[in-house]
């Protein structure tokens, strides 16, 4: 195979190392060509550092149109990035952790308590009072 064209970079890096093993078998010549996102070269670094070899980078030429990725699925990619990063290192706490969120569960538990114990709970939400009753 002369060429494989990837256009995106595969989670198991060892996938993507079989993919372009493919490339210039027999002491031929080939060329590895992939398409990476922003939150991809976590991946491109990660797949330096196993074969030991700098992948170089091209910019796409200037007037290609390029369709901005939708919220849901740069969510889904910077969540699955935070997990290769904790699969490495327990201690990561990343962008998808409790702490971000500490402020909104203490207020919630303390809710919880109100309700238990028969008060009426108050919160407030972008400006507005809304009251609920459990």
């Amino acid at each position: 195979v002369s060429h494989v064209i990837n256009f995106d970079v595969p989670i198991i890096i060892e996938d993507y190392v079989h993919r372009i093993g493919r490339t210039g078998r027999a002491f031929a010549k080939g060329d590895a060509i992939t398409f990476a996102t922003d939150a991809e070269k976590y991946y491109i670094r990660k797949i330096e550092k196993l074969i030991r070899q700098y992948i170089p980078v091209a910019e796409i030429p200037e007037g290609v149109y390029i369709d901005e990725t939708p919220y849901e699925e740069r969510q889904h990619i910077a969540r699955e990035i935070d997990m290769q990063k904790r699969k490495e290192d327990p201690d990561f706490k990343g962008a998808f952790h409790e702490k971000k969120n500490a402020k909104l569960i203490e207020q919630r538990e303390r809710d919880k308590a109100k309700a238990k114990a028969g008060k009426e709970i108050k919160s407030f939400k972008k400006g507005k009072r809304f009251d609920k009753k459990k």
